[in-house]
């Protein structure tokens, strides 16, 4: 369930339920999120932009496990997972005083923390080869290919601005901007073509092995780290076939792919 996108006047008919007859309109029995997920898991998505209101009788809920329906006087017990997700940093919020302490320390029991898109810079390849997939189906088309360098050129990018929707946008962008059925460089947008020449490295914030930081690199070679990996990733990918390697990758032929492989130092172990 989508908090942010819960009407505030039915965000209490939503989670909990009503009767018939609770408010104006109520015409039928309505059971709410926390019966239909009986036996199961109730996500709760941005919990953070519940009313505080709702989050007193949400707290009041996960405390004693039982949910009674608005307009009515008979609780039902609930035996469910809770899961809840947010953007917002809760402590900020609690701090602001726009969201109960009682409930955050209810909500967390175990937490999940999910790093920003720039601190897994692995993860693009395969987010991008998954947005590939979903945006073809969607519109009905055949999947398209990208080209090691244009998927070197997002590796790079720092995403700072909307994360994995920001790249999800590009990846869409770059589809509509590619007639042909590869997509090379000149269909990257122009703000990540044309990012600054040097950032930092997605390890640099975090300690080495031997507890030093790892220092920032140059925009070359986070492009030529992200390039490694995914000519990598296919060649393992096929077995280290270099014919079916290239045509996977979108290259003329394996030629082609055995220059970059040269350029980059690859070689199989």
């Amino acid at each position: 369930m989508n908090c942010a996108a819960l009407p505030e006047n039915l965000v209490e008919s939503e989670l909990f339920g009503h009767e018939k007859g609770a408010f104006t309109g109520a015409d039928r029995l309505r059971r709410g999120a926390f019966e239909a997920a009986q036996k199961g898991t109730l996500l709760l998505d941005e919990i953070g932009e519940l009313p505080t209101a709702v989050q007193a009788k949400l707290l009041r809920v996960l405390e004693d496990e039982r949910v009674t329906r608005l307009g009515g006087n008979r609780s039902t017990r609930i035996d469910c997972r809770v899961l809840a997700a947010t953007h917002r940093d809760l402590e900020e919020e609690v701090a602001g005083g726009r969201f109960r302490e009682d409930l955050l320390f209810r909500l967390n029991v175990h937490t999940l923390h999910v790093p920003p898109l720039r601190e897994r810079r692995d993860d693009i390849p395969l987010l991008v080869d998954h947005f590939l997939a979903t945006i073809a189906e969607r519109f009905g088309a055949r999947r398209k290919r990208i080209a090691p360098q244009a998927l070197a050129e997002l590796a790079a990018y720092d995403w700072r601005r909307n994360n994995v929707r920001e790249l999800r946008n590009v990846v869409e962008r770059m589809i509509l901007a590619s007639p042909d059925s590869s997509i090379d460089t000149s269909a990257v947008p122009a703000e990540v073509r044309e990012a600054p020449a040097v950032r930092e490295a997605p390890a640099a914030s975090r300690a080495a092995d031997d507890g030093h930081a790892e220092p920032s690199r140059t925009y070359r070679e986070l492009k030529e780290a992200a390039e490694r990996r995914i000519i990598t990733t296919a060649l393992e990918r096929n077995e280290w076939h270099l014919t079916r390697t290239a045509a996977d990758l979108g290259l003329s032929d394996h030629a082609s792919l055995a220059k970059i492989m040269r350029r980059l130092g690859i070689r199989k172990k």
